[in-house]
């Protein structure tokens, strides 16, 4: 260890990031669109200077330069290996073509091309090849920088002189004449201090980068300049959610302002109202976040963030100190803060600007959430109508033929009760004109003519009597009927006795059918032995 070494206890820690970007059309290009390899190349040359001794002794060797060459060798580089995990390269080859995966070919503008050819070559500039297509002033690759908290190193006092950015040359005392000296910040415990880069790493991976692991294309931890420190290189890429396997920029999301991530501020009335996260908080919330998450896995960091003693990590008495021998710098701050006053007021107007934007969209998209429901509405009501038209016009007819059932139902009862009342009267009516025809048929039926009975009283010419001799002939007629009527069988029985004339010939016949009235009409047998059938 070179020079006097001092263990400054009551020195603050703070853990923090520097960020830088560069745009997709590449520095190298002086604004032409073209690809990054070459910047990020002279990067990891620098960085990654352990990998490769010319390297380190070229960095070593240039004016201001605060390598210490002798402490090179504890330096560690790693490069992605593609599966969430990483290890160490051989070349910063190895990390270039990874993030060249990633980023995709680019263009070569450094090449003159004919307009087609250019073209071409414009529409192939996609992010990883197959993706979007690149916009040049997309923020591409991303530099973070950390510091070991001065609370985990060791103070070496005056190591380094301070040198005057305008001649190069060393800043003198002007009350001794001596070069002005800085100090030299080691590492107290090298695996802690490996421990505490490696979380680092985690923390940006995990809750900064949207591309997660996948978007560091490799770090180094170097130990041989002024302070440990980190150096991560990593996209702005994160896997599209609309194409399924390809990557997409999100530089907006993590680095400026967009629509998807919010916070809650006040605009310029005072209201409280989720917009859209500024970059400057955004950038505040980062840091916030990786001090809570060292203070919280025990690391000597402190929670608070003091803008000014965090330039220097030293207490307020080496503070003051510092600020005296820092003339050079302390020049160059006050012209800077000019440009800070002048860059504040314009971001301020321009938070004010994107504030009223914000509020503007806002207002528009709940118009439009407001009128996509009652779009949404309407078309449900009108998707209805013909079904409550239908239902309408059903129970219309229903009603109209329970009515008319109804009124068709009363008039066919009190019809068939007419009906019924008339076929009634008729059926009466034909009754009693049925009985009066049969009693009038059998009257004339047992009526004897007054001329027949006179004729049966009288006698044949040869002085027969008439009424035996109609009898005799009638009974050829029932014989052959197979009838004999009684009073047949009673004139033979009285013709035996000689019973002549005792009654008229009619009266005769008469009596002879009311006795077959009285009979019953079953099969007997006759005097003469004959059966007969009624």
């Amino acid at each position: 260890m070179r020079g006097m070494e001092q263990d400054m206890s009551n020195a603050i820690g703070r853990a923090g990031g520097n960020i830088r970007h560069i745009r997709h059309m590449g520095s190298k290009e002086k604004g032409k669109p073209g690809n990054t390899r070459a910047d990020r190349r002279d990067l990891l040359r620098e960085s990654m200077r352990d990998l490769d001794a010319n390297e380190a002794d070229f960095f070593a060797s240039k004016p201001g330069s605060s390598i210490v060459r002798g402490d090179t060798h504890l330096n560690v580089a790693m490069v992605n290996n593609g599966d969430g995990t990483f290890r160490r390269p051989t070349s910063i080859q190895e990390v270039l073509d990874y993030g060249d995966a990633r980023i995709g070919p680019g263009r070569d503008s450094s090449v003159h091309k004919s307009k087609e050819a250019a073209a071409d070559e414009a529409e192939a500039d996609r992010v990883g090849g197959d993706g979007r297509k690149w916009n040049p002033n997309s923020f591409e690759t991303t530099l973070i920088t950390a510091h070991l908290p001065k609370s985990m190193c060791v103070e070496v006092p005056d190591f380094y002189p301070i040198i005057d950015d305008k001649t190069g040359e060393p800043v003198l005392n002007k009350m001794t004449g001596e070069p002005m000296m800085r100090s030299r910040w080691v590492a107290r415990d090298r695996d802690e201090a490996l421990r505490y880069f490696n979380e680092v790493v985690r923390y940006y991976a995990e809750d900064v980068l949207n591309g997660g692991v996948d978007a560091i294309h490799g770090y180094d931890i170097n130990f041989d300049e002024s302070t440990p420190h980190v150096q991560i290189m990593a996209d702005t890429l994160a896997p599209s959610p609309k194409d399924d396997g390809k990557l997409r920029c999100e530089s907006s999301q993590m680095w400026g302002s967009h629509r998807d991530v919010t916070e809650l501020r006040a605009d310029k009335d005072g209201v409280v109202r989720e917009m859209m996260e500024l970059p400057h908080n955004k950038m505040s919330r980062y840091q916030k976040g990786l001090r809570d998450r060292m203070v919280s896995l025990g690391y000597p960091v402190e929670a608070g963030y003091d803008k000014e003693r965090h330039l220097s990590g030293s207490g307020k008495v080496e503070y003051a100190a510092m600020m005296d021998a820092k003339r050079a710098a302390l020049d160059q701050e006050d012209r800077n803060l000019e440009d800070m006053e002048l860059i504040a007021a314009a971001r301020k107007k321009d938070a004010a600007k994107a504030a009223d934007l914000a509020a503007r969209e806002s207002a528009v998209v709940e118009g439009e959430r407001t009128n996509a429901a009652d779009r949404a509405q309407l078309d449900r009501e009108r998707a209805q109508l013909p079904e409550v038209r239908r239902r309408a016009r059903e129970e219309a007819v229903k009603a109209v033929e329970e009515s008319t059932e109804s009124v068709v139902a009363d008039r066919l009862a009190k019809a068939e009760k007419e009906a019924e009342q008339q076929a009634e009267a008729i059926k009466q009516k034909r009754m009693e004109e049925t009985d009066e025809e049969i009693t009038a048929a059998w009257e004339k039926l047992t009526e004897t003519p007054m001329a027949f009975d006179a004729f049966l009283d009288n006698e044949t010419k040869a002085g027969r009597d008439t009424a035996e001799r109609y009898l005799k002939h009638t009974e050829l007629y029932y014989l052959h009927n197979k009838r004999r009527p009684q009073f047949l069988n009673d004139h033979d029985r009285a013709a035996m006795r000689g019973e002549r004339k005792t009654v008229s010939g009619r009266q005769r016949l008469v009596a002879s059918m009311e006795e077959d009235k009285r009979k019953p009409n079953t099969s007997g047998s006759g005097e003469d032995g004959q059966g007969f059938v009624d």
